[in-house]
C-alpha cells in the first residue's frame, strides 16, 4: 500500500511536475510559480480531507506535512496543526495561503 506520499504523487502528477518545473526555471517566485503552489497546496488539503476524515490529528497532520513537502510548499508548523485539528475534528479546513 502506498503512502501519503505515494498517494499524492500519483493524484497530483501534472501539477506537482509543473511547479518543479518551473522552480528550476525561475531564481525568485513569480506569480505563475505563486499560483501553482496555491494551487498544489489546496489540492494536497483537499486530497488529505477526502482520505483523513476523522484520523486522528497526528495523522492528518504527518499527510498534511507529507503532501506539502512532496508539493514543495512551505507552511508553519503552527498552520499544519490549525488544519489537522480542523480536518479531525470537522472533515475539512482553509488552505494555507502560499507566497
Amino acid at each position: 500500500m502506498l503512502g501519503a506520499v505515494g498517494r499524492l504523487a500519483e493524484q497530483t502528477g501534472d501539477r506537482l511536475a509543473s511547479v518543479a518545473f518551473m522552480s528550476d526555471q525561475q531564481s525568485s517566485p513569480g506569480p505563475e510559480e505563486a499560483d501553482a503552489r496555491q494551487q498544489a497546496a489546496e489540492y494536497v488539503v483537499e486530497r488529505v480531507e477526502s482520505w483523513d476524515e476523522g484520523a486522528e490529528p497526528e495523522t492528518v497532520r504527518e499527510d498534511l506535512e507529507e503532501g506539502m513537502a512532496e508539493a514543495e510548499v512551505d507552511v508553519p508548523e503552527e498552520e499544519l496543526d490549525r488544519m489537522a485539528d480542523d480536518i479531525h475534528r470537522d472533515g475539512s479546513t482553509d488552505a494555507p495561503d502560499v507566497e
